[in-house]
């Protein structure tokens, strides 16, 4: 998975980095780049419905992770499993979806164990893995979604608009 940037502020974005459409998912709090996530699906399973109208959902280039609070996350990681420090067991693991889309409505957008397992180099050619989700009422009262989600969607960030664009990133 490539670590290249995937995102742009403002605009239409730049149709190089990303394939297939943009789709915007309303701000609902402009201090952040927060959005609604109506759902959670562990391999086409809902993991988690909100309970309102949507969770509240950040989506942030500068958290590494992704980050839940408790109710959402523990029911997450139960379903995904564990993961073998000598990374095994990746290419078994479930994918992930966000239904995501603010007050407008939710469009799923899936996530790979590639892309939501940490995978390093700890010596020449010997890997080790481990979780880029992280679950804390302490950590977070919202989730969010960061470098994990956003390597493998391209994001355009409209505050015009107050709307964030989402589409499935280029790598090279």
């Amino acid at each position: 998975v490539s670590t290249q940037s995937t995102g742009t502020i403002g605009g239409d974005g730049d149709p190089a980095r990303f394939t297939g459409p943009i789709v915007w998912c309303d701000i609902i709090v402009p201090s952040y780049y927060l959005t609604g996530m109506e759902a959670l699906f562990v391999n086409g399973k809902q993991v988690h419905k909100c309970l309102l109208d949507y969770c509240p959902t950040v989506i942030d280039t500068g958290t590494s992770i992704l980050a839940f609070p408790p109710y959402i996350g523990d029911p997450l990681l139960k379903a995904i499993g564990k993961v073998n420090q000598d990374c095994s067991n990746v290419a078994s693991l479930p994918n992930i979806s966000f239904s995501l889309g603010g007050l407008t409505g939710g469009q799923e957008f899936t996530l790979e164990p590639e892309f939501y397992v940490l995978r390093g180099e700890v010596a020449p050619g010997k890997f080790e893995c481990q979780l880029g989700i992280e679950v804390s009422l302490a950590l977070t009262p919202l989730t969010i979604l960061g470098d994990v989600f956003l390597r493998k969607f391209y994001s355009v960030y409209d505050r015009v608009n107050n709307r964030v664009g989402l589409a499935k990133a280029v790598h090279d």
